[in-house]
């Protein structure tokens, strides 16, 4: 299945926690705008009380809709959708599906973000807060290899820290910071994205000095991988990602800041056809030295 095309009007965002989870659900969603644009997915590792009951919770914080999701419902933005844990859901093409065999072997959260990954690539977000074990380390990788942002909750801040740990553990966090501030960043993240996503890219062979040229050198010094074979459209559209992670003001941005200076060319690579395609998003040279 193809991810979703850039742009689309919709965006996703899945929080994943288990213990000490539904105060940090609270704390999101009562700093969360009723009209973000955005569909959220709530997805409890373990089940600690009843999804009718973490809805009337969840209802008390915030103007929008929160339901049980259940095989067949179409996500639409500004609502809020529990997957209980013992609902072996995935999505597919924007609708809850009952997963396959293959995704029933993964942890509750693992799961869900895998496939959230297949169908909604860049326009994903994946949350991981309070809870033991590990569960979502391994759907993080999805997010992170479809092009979709991962943001963790600070381990100081959660009543349990297993699961943030696990998660930043995977080198794949592109931001660690409280749940207190994450509404904020989210909304701050898809605007800027929204603005890079509508800058006209150019399919003409741009000059020695251009920002993206210098970062392909630097790439394939540091990676011996050559990305100047991609499709300049391609490539702009990940590194500018890049540049809204950091939260810079431009492409050129990136070799000026601090922030973005690389200490190695990669972190782990997936399998992929193309280990490019898995080198680009992860270079330490586009990554935010917080997470």
């Amino acid at each position: 299945m193809e991810p979703a095309t850039p742009g689309s009007a919709t965006r996703f965002v899945a929080l994943g926690a288990s213990e000490g989870g539904a105060e940090a659900f609270e704390r999101f969603f009562s700093r969360m705008p009723p009209d973000p644009g955005i569909a959220f997915i709530v997805l409890q590792q373990i089940d600690l009380s009843p999804a009718d009951r973490l809805i009337s919770v969840l209802a008390r914080h915030t103007a929008m809709d929160v339901v049980e999701a259940t095989a067949g419902i179409e996500l639409e933005p500004n609502r809020i959708y529990i997957v209980p844990p013992n609902a072996p859901l995935a999505i597919e093409d924007r609708i809850f599906r009952v997963a396959r065999g293959e995704n029933r072997r993964h942890g509750h959260i693992d799961a869900f973000l895998r496939s959230l990954a297949e169908d909604q690539g860049e326009n994903a977000i994946a949350a991981i807060l309070s809870g033991a074990g590990d569960d979502g380390r391994f759907g993080v990788k999805a997010i992170k290899e479809r092009g979709g942002m991962v943001m963790v909750q600070s381990p100081e801040t959660t009543r349990f820290d297993a699961m943030p740990r696990a998660a930043i553990a995977t080198g794949l966090a592109d931001y660690t910071l409280p749940v207190d501030e994450m509404p904020l960043l989210i909304l701050d993240f898809f605007r800027r994205v929204q603005a890079m996503e509508t800058a006209e890219p150019t399919e003409r062979r741009p000059a020695p000095t251009d920002p993206l040229e210098s970062i392909i050198a630097v790439l394939k010094r540091k990676t011996g991988h050559d990305f100047g074979e991609f499709r300049r459209t391609t490539l702009l559209r990940r590194v500018r990602r890049r540049v809204v992670l950091l939260r810079l003001e431009s492409v050129r941005g990136i070799r000026r800041s601090p922030a973005a200076r690389p200490r190695r060319g990669a972190a782990t690579v997936p399998r992929s056809p193309d280990r490019r395609h898995a080198l680009l998003p992860r270079s330490r040279l586009l990554r935010d030295p917080r997470a």
